[in-house]
């Protein structure tokens, strides 16, 4: 027993081993890695001029342009050179922009998208790189009331802080200064248009070139006192702030891509340390992407660019710039030779030739640990490998599908010790080998009918419509499993398998139901009429809502979901059942009575009048009173009604009825209200003695007539008068129920008393006042 047990147990864990992808077979994940540029060209240049290497696709016809099979992202530059002197973008030209996101879409590819007026092939006007501040806010308002509304941005993955300067790349400028000198009115006027370009896609991070920018649209660097910022930094935006280096590796300050400027208080230079600290910092929270820009083999060998790549969590690369650093074949057929210094197998001596492990390790790279299975918990095991993190929303899900290969049910692992995506931390540069461990643990009871499921992690795009099943921009894990060293990978159905079967045996539980129990029935007020019920569904569950009971009311149109149901009803009291199917098909039911808000509602029946102990030979009258409800009018009016007396006597609509034998006897009264709502109560009477006088009499004992309790009905101060008596009394004050909740015994009386029932709450009593002659009692109404 003790070996079947270990064994058992032991079998509970599934071990997985990374795959280390080649270049002929490499893992192709969205958002990042080596991107390809593709660029729009102006309708302007002509036919003549020869085009550079940034342009070689026609105006918005990506159909053109060679992606290869393991790219997925390219740099998207949309020039407006044709409307650098016009106000207005014409709305032919955005809706190419919006037709080639299409095309993007339909290739699974995303883009960083950039906006720029200027290109190498510019031949008009080629000292003027942008239009004006004014022009270029025109552009980007109009761009931004154009997406605004565009519901499949989805293929945008970033946006770089285009416009200003000689490819949109912040630089080189005509209107906004050079980054070598610039005013702070050029500052002031950048960050008016960085603030601007942050609202076109407000979901997207945006790129800056520097540092220094980047500190600019946080706030953090200081202006000139005479020119005060009229565009304080929308807290919004500081998790937007990324980085776009476009001089990656060129030297050690990559091409004044650190140190450039005044630091934050405005009183010296900025330090490269400085900049470099901040960049580590709000990489990892952000992005970090760009390309190289020259070759220097002390900045490009592998000793010195893999902590850098590391240090600044880049996520992407141009894949064909810097020809002699990145030139390879793949990932493109029409670079020259030779190869470049990453791709170069002959320079690894001289600490070359790893272009593979810089295209493995670009952004994020998750890899499986293990995953283990204990009773109807599920715990899954991993690590981010890769020098960056996933910088867009992105969920996770554990797939189960059923013994037929049929999808069941996705559970979101969104909340669990995962979380979103995002926060799958890579590995730093301390611990480059040793990233933290992410555990995404679900206990799957109640989520599933009762039966054996196949596990799949997946991962896919945020943005993704509920009814894409497309594998495109989904995230691959770089995994085999070991208990067979097949890739966890279904690239049909953008799934990881995780070789895994779990049986559920629990049922899934009763829905819990919340909401109003009760509604007014009057036809004077309608939102009184209303109940709103709802319950929390898992994951691929649906509820259906019915009526019964007798009750009738209707469904609020427009605002019922499976999860809330919204009722006016037109009677009362009713039934209101939910019926919840659990993905396997099995259903639980629970229900819930809706009554009348009223205290003369079917749960709190109806109040009927004393006496309590009568005189036999004499009419008991027996009075039905209706409670008020909370405001004036009453909720229910008693239509008909039937009275038993527990003598063997009946009868309809009557009230009174005359006992000719002494005896105790149960009073049961049935009354039905004009809502076709039952009400029942029953009390105990006592007939005995002769005739007497309206339910007071002598037991052989002196009886006394003029005993009056007053007010009646109390607001909670009375008072009981005895004419012409002196001695003691026991008084008490009991409820509809027989609960004593007043008593004073042998109370010295002489001629009246007060007593004190403010504290207790509304309602019908008995007080009964007994003594040396006197045994009396009547109904008191508390207000």
């Amino acid at each position: 027993m003790l070996l079947f047990f270990t064994v058992t147990l032991h079998s509970q864990t599934v071990s997985y081993t990374e795959f280390v992808d080649p270049a002929t077979n490499p893992i192709k994940n969205p958002e990042r890695g080596f991107y390809i540029e593709a660029n729009t060209r102006p309708t302007t240049i002509p036919a003549s001029a020869t085009p550079d290497y940034k342009t070689l696709n026609t105006l918005f016809n990506i159909e053109l342009y060679q992606i290869p099979p393991n790219v997925s992202l390219i740099r998207r530059i949309i020039r407006l050179d044709d409307f650098r002197n016009l106000d207005t973008i014409s709305k032919a030209y955005i809706n190419n922009i919006k037709s080639d996101f299409t095309v993007l879409k339909n290739k699974g590819l995303k883009c960083i998208l950039i906006f720029s007026y200027f290109g190498n092939n510019t031949i008009i006007n080629p000292t003027i790189y942008e239009p004006t501040e004014t022009r270029i806010l025109l552009h980007i308002n109009q761009l931004r009331l154009a997406f605004e509304s565009y519901d499949d941005v989805s293929v945008v993955s970033s946006i770089e802080a285009g416009f200003i300067g000689k490819y949109g790349e912040w630089a080189y400028s005509t209107n906004f200064g050079n980054s070598s000198s610039l005013s702070s009115a050029n500052l002031n006027s950048r960050k008016k248009i960085g603030n601007a370009i942050m609202t076109i896609f407000p979901n997207r991070m945006v790129g800056f070139r520097t540092p220094r920018y980047q500190r600019l649209m946080l706030g953090l660097l200081n202006l000139a006192p005479e020119i005060p910022n009229q565009e304080p930094t929308n807290p919004a935006f500081s998790s937007r702030i990324a980085a776009q280096n476009d001089c990656f590796l060129s030297s050690n300050n990559d091409m004044d891509t650190y140190g450039v400027g005044l630091n934050d208080a405005g009183t010296a230079p900025q330090t490269m340390p400085s900049d470099k600290a901040f960049l580590e910092n709000q990489s990892r929270f952000t992005f970090n992407g760009g390309e190289t820009c020259n070759f220097t083999i002390a900045y490009a060998k592998k000793s010195y660019a893999i902590p850098e790549l590391r240090r600044f969590h880049f996520n992407y690369l141009n894949a064909t710039y810097f020809p002699g650093v990145m030139n390879a074949v793949p990932p493109t057929t029409s670079v020259p030779t030779p190869l470049g210094f990453w791709a170069d197998p002959n320079q690894v001596a001289n600490e070359g030739g790893f272009l593979d492990e810089v295209r493995r390790n670009l952004g994020y790279r998750f890899v499986l640990t293990n995953s283990t299975i204990s009773g109807s918990t599920v715990s899954i095991n991993l690590r981010n490998f890769g020098f960056a993190n996933v910088f867009n929303p992105r969920k996770a899900y554990l797939v189960l599908k059923n013994t037929a290969g049929n999808i069941v049910t996705k559970v979101d692992l969104t909340g669990t010790n995962g979380a979103d995506v995002r926060t799958w931390n890579a590995a730093n540069i301390a611990t480059p080998n040793t990233p933290p461990n992410v555990n995404l643990s679900k206990n799957l009871a109640g989520y599933v009918c009762p039966g054996t499921y196949s596990l799949f992690l997946e991962l896919p795009d945020f943005n993704r419509a509920p009814n894409d099943t497309s594998p495109k921009y989904s995230i691959r894990l770089a995994n085999t499993c070991n208990s067979n060293g097949l890739n966890v990978w279904e690239a049909t159905t953008g799934l990881n398998n995780l070789y895994r079967t779990i049986t559920i045996t629990t049922p899934p539980t009763i829905p819990t139901i919340t909401g109003s129990l009760a509604a007014c029935t009057t036809d004077t007020d309608i939102t009184k009429k209303r109940t709103t019920n709802s319950t929390t569904l898992l994951p691929g569950q649906t509820a259906v809502w019915t009526i019964g009971g007798g009750g009738v009311g209707t469904f609020v149109p427009g605002t019922n979901t499976t999860s809330t149901a919204i009722i006016d009803w037109a009677t009362l009291p009713a039934i209101l059942t939910l019926t919840v199917t659990s993905p396997g098909g099995c259903t639980v039911t629970n229900s819930r009575r809706i009554e009348n808000v009223c205290n003369c509602d079917c749960v709190n029946g109806v109040s009927y009048g004393n006496p309590v102990n009568i005189i036999a030979n004499t009419s008991t009258v027996v009075s039905i009173t209706p409670m008020a409800s909370s405001g004036s009018e009453f909720c229910d009016t008693i239509i008909t009604y039937n009275i038993y007396w527990g003598d063997g006597s009946s009868c309809n609509n009557c009230l009174s009825h005359q006992y000719t034998a002494s005896g105790t006897y149960m009073i049961t009264v049935v009354a039905t209200s004009d809502f076709v709502c039952t009400h029942t109560n029953t009390f105990t009477v006592t007939a005995s003695g002769s005739s007497g006088s309206n339910g007071k009499y002598s037991n052989n004992t002196t009886l006394y007539n003029d005993i009056k309790i007053s007010p009646n009905p109390t607001k909670g101060i009375l008072t009981i008068g005895i004419e012409d008596f002196k001695g003691k009394v026991n008084i008490e004050v009991v409820d509809i129920n027989g609960r004593v909740i007043y008593e004073s015994k042998e109370v010295l009386f002489e001629n009246e008393k007060t007593i004190d029932l403010s504290s207790y709450q509304s309602g019908i009593y008995i007080i009964k006042v007994n003594g040396e002659n006197i045994n009396f009692s009547e109904k008191l109404i508390r207000n």
